[in-house]
């Protein structure tokens, strides 16, 4: 009876570490989510759509179909450019041309034309997709915004947390309203959570980001979170989230050489 009661409480013990152990899987944030809905000209669903959206940079296809209701939704998607296109029977091919996707969750809803399967409606998006799935307040940095800011150091936040909107130096002393000690809608500094790729970077010993930032030429974008955020982001009043590049279908790479020494650096004023 002894060996049988350890057993249950082994099991009992396993499967609450189980339990635990799942909200941690889904705090991991680092691809985007594309869902909608896909109607006929009447407005009606139209359900067993063929959903077919592809990377351009990759030129990975990932496929769906409309449920029973007329809805779609395709997650765990990389960041990146896309296209989507919506056949059915009946009706003409819609195409979504001009996608831009990042970590976040994007509705594209279609209205199908009916007539013949060989011809094509195709819609390029010219504009920024309003942000309806989700009601956090965020700020994306893109590749290009990283690059061009005045780095020192090759620490990203050092410069790019400066032009957030509602940032405050954070309090203890600092007046300077950027890097890890940053404020965010007046609340005190070192309170926001550092993710790489969705994962935790923060370190325990000091609360903040300290050395976990990689090179400038490796990060795809950074995800500023400022408010309502979910629990994937887990603790703090902000989050950080760093995307590191992949892969694409083309050669390319770079080089570069960091250097700082007195003999670069401006004459002491005394």
């Amino acid at each position: 009876m002894q060996a049988h009661g350890w057993r249950r409480w082994a099991l009992a013990a396993a499967a609450l570490l189980a339990v635990a152990a799942q909200p941690l899987w889904a705090q991991n944030t680092n691809t985007g989510e594309v869902k909608g809905i896909v109607t006929d000209p009447t407005g009606a669903v139209v359900p067993n759509v063929a959903i077919t959206i592809r990377n351009l940079q990759t030129g990975v296809v990932t496929t769906a179909k409309t449920d029973g209701s007329g809805l779609y939704d395709v997650p765990s998607l990389l960041p990146g450019q896309y296209s989507i296109s919506f056949k059915a029977a009946g009706f003409k091919e819609f195409v979504r041309t001009g996608v831009a996707l990042e970590v976040e969750t994007i509705g594209i809803n279609a209205q199908l034309q009916v007539g013949s399967e060989a011809e094509e409606v195709t819609v390029t998006a010219q504009a920024p997709l309003l942000q309806t799935e989700s009601s956090d307040q965020h700020v994306i940095f893109s590749t290009q915004a990283v690059q061009d800011a005045p780095t020192v150091g090759g620490i990203w936040y050092n410069e790019l947390t400066n032009v957030l909107p509602g940032v405050n130096p954070g309090g203890g002393g600092s007046q300077d309203a950027s890097g890890q000690g940053v404020g965010i809608n007046g609340m005190q500094g070192y309170l926001g959570n550092w993710l790489i790729e969705g994962s935790d970077a923060t370190q325990p010993r000091d609360v903040n980001a300290s050395d976990n930032y990689p090179p400038i030429d490796a990060i795809a974008e950074v995800q500023a979170v400022t408010s309502n955020f979910g629990a994937q982001y887990g603790t703090g009043v902000a989050a950080f989230n760093v995307i590191l590049k992949s892969g694409v279908n083309h050669w390319h790479g770079s080089a570069f050489e960091f250097i700082q020494n007195n003999a670069f650096d401006a004459l002491n004023y005394f």
